[in-house]
């Protein structure tokens, strides 16, 4: 699950403090995220999670390309939207990022030290 959408982050130059807090700042709300220039970076419960939301990302992108294709697309109107969104946070797949007491890369390197360690599984 992704979530209600994939933003498009604004550009900074990559390595600089801006384009992580723009990172950072989308990662509080989504787990999916767009950089221009660069492509799709996923976060997760453990990395496993994080992959196959980048899997999910790029099969969803084939799914657009093909619909946009042929046409009309159908879309959900804003309850049916939000009722998927809730299922999403019961079944527990919401952004784990929620507050900033650290930094992007903390954060990161804790999840990959865990699912090295195996804490995660």
């Amino acid at each position: 699950s992704l979530g209600e959408k994939i933003p498009v982050i604004d550009f900074a130059m990559p390595g600089t403090k801006e384009s992580e807090e723009y990172i950072y700042q989308a990662f509080l709300k989504y787990d999916s995220i767009l950089i221009p220039g660069n492509g799709v970076l996923t976060i997760g419960q453990n990395l496993e999670q994080a992959w196959l939301r980048l899997e999910l990302v790029e099969h969803l992108a084939k799914i657009e390309h093909l619909a946009n294709s042929m046409g009309t697309q159908m879309k959900l109107n804003q309850d049916q939207i939000n009722l998927l969104l809730e299922k999403r946070k019961s079944a527990g797949l919401s952004p784990k990022l929620k507050e900033k007491n650290h930094t992007l890369e903390d954060v990161i390197v804790s999840e990959i030290k865990k699912e090295l360690l195996g804490i995660n599984k």
